[in-house]
Formats: structure tokens, sequence, C-alpha cells
């Protein structure tokens, strides 16, 4: 279980970046001259190459940061050891994604130079690198503490968290006891995506999740409870954002006609992907 002292607010403020990400940023603005640059003497830069891969892509993804050219470095010393430049991007509302964004940036750094030009030349053995998001309909500073404990937890443990796992999260939501994370497949916006160099990166997108709703997802045995629940929170229109403060949607007068809905539909996919597996 992650321990959240949710009530005891953290001051996070947004730091200009790193000396090693002043020193410089190869491939920002990407381009073919820039890109062949890193390619050709890559073992001096590959670090900052790869970081600034990254900013480029989720860039891309979800338009300019915020604030402008700074991050969120943790309050954990030693996720900064563990990774060098490790750090928290903010992404505001836009017109097609109306949600505050928050986003790890680090944990899907390569370790070494060898597996940085491996995942370059595509020969990368290691599992699918991750990155954590959480969404929000207002700006807040509260999932940055909670991307930090996850980041630590992950780093620590070794354990690796994906799509459709549910993870204890003490005082999340507003019942306070038996509240999880669910981890989304499908959080409505684009969460597999490649960098300039070629490095593979997912995000995890998680959302609080009350006791309520968790102990309906367990009860299902033939199928996945998680995606029931993702499917249900869509319904209702809560999707990928958390609000700690919402009722469980199992009071909802229509609950027991949307899950029986849900879970039809999460049966007919399984079904398919099977079917997709074994033909």
């Amino acid at each position: 279980m992650l321990p959240c002292p949710w009530q005891k607010a953290s001051r996070w403020v947004a730091t200009v970046k790193t000396p090693w990400q002043q020193r410089r940023m190869s491939i920002h603005p990407a381009s073919k001259r820039n890109l062949s640059c890193a390619m050709n003497k890559p073992e001096d830069t590959w670090y900052e190459d790869a970081m600034t891969a990254r900013e480029d892509v989720f860039a891309s993804a979800f338009g300019p940061a915020s604030p402008s050219g700074k991050v969120f470095s943790p309050n954990n010393a030693q996720l900064f050891l563990a990774i060098p430049g490790f750090a928290f991007l903010r992404y505001p509302p836009t017109p097609t994604r109306p949600f505050w964004l928050y986003l790890t940036h680090g944990l899907s750094q390569p370790e070494n130079y060898a597996e940085f030009e491996a995942s370059i030349k595509g020969t990368s053995a290691r599992r699918l690198r991750i990155e954590f998001g959480i969404a929000t309909s207002q700006e807040e500073s509260w999932p940055f503490q909670l991307l930090e404990m996850l980041s630590t937890y992950v780093l620590k443990s070794g354990t690796l968290i994906l799509p459709s796992d549910r993870i204890p999260s003490s005082g999340l939501m507003k019942q306070d006891k038996g509240d999880h994370l669910l981890a989304l497949n499908n959080p409505g916006y684009k969460t597999d995506m490649s960098t300039i160099l070629g490095h593979a990166i997912h995000i995890v997108h998680l959302v609080g999740t009350t006791a309520e709703e968790i102990a309906k997802a367990k009860e299902q045995t033939e199928i996945s409870g998680s995606l029931v629940l993702e499917k249900a929170l869509k319904s209702f229109g809560i999707g990928c954002v958390t609000d700690r403060k919402r009722e469980s949607i199992t009071l909802r007068t229509d609950f027991p006609k949307i899950w029986k809905k849900c879970t039809a539909e999460a049966r007919d996919e399984e079904n398919n992907c099977f079917q997709e597996y074994v033909s």
C-alpha cells in the first residue's frame, strides 16, 4: 500500500532545468542534422539526448508544459540520485484534452550508454519503459506527491505497474479507507509513443477509485474487473480524471444497469482478443 499523507500539503515549485539540460539540447528542436549528430557521437551526450527527446515527444503530444521551460523536481533526493534529472512535467488543458495532465519524466531513461545504443538500433531486450500519468480537472499540487511515491515504490521494489493493475492508496479519496489507484488501458489520449531516437515510452495513467468501486471490481471472476470498472468510470463521465471529493459511482441509481452493460462489453472485448490470438 502506498503511504499517502495527502492532507499534509507539500510545496512544489517549478525550477529551471538542471545544468546538464541547460548545457546541451542536442535534439531540440528535432531535426535530421541534430539527430545525425546524436547518432555520430552519442557517447558524450547520450544522457541529455534521451531526456530531451522525451521532452520533445511529450510536447508534440500534449503541447507546451506549464510553466514553459521548467520542470518540477522531486522532494525525495533519492529519486534524483537514482535517475539524475528525474522530474515531473505538467500540461494544462487543451481544446482536445480538457484536463490537467501530470507526468513523470525519467523512469524510462536508459540506464547506460549500451542500453541507449541498443534502443536506437531496436535491439534492446529490456522491458517496455514506462512513465506515470495523473489527470485533474483543476490545477493541483498533490499529483506530484502521488507520482513521487509511485516512482519511489517502483524503483525500490522493481515492480512494474501496468494497465489494469490496482494499487492501494490510503487516503486518496474522501472515503479515506480502501481507496485504490486503477491503471487504465485507455485513458483517452495517446499513451504509446516513440522518441526521435527510437526509444519506446508507455504512459501508465492512473485514476483514483473508491473502496466500493474496487469491491465491485473484485466480484468479477470470469473477466477483468479492472476493465469493467474502467468502462463504468468512462460511462459516468469520470474517465481518466481523479476527483478526490467525488461520491462512489456505486451510489448512482443507474449503476446496476451501467455495470451490467460494461460487463457485457468487457466480456466481448476479451472474447475478441482471444479469438484473434488463436486464429
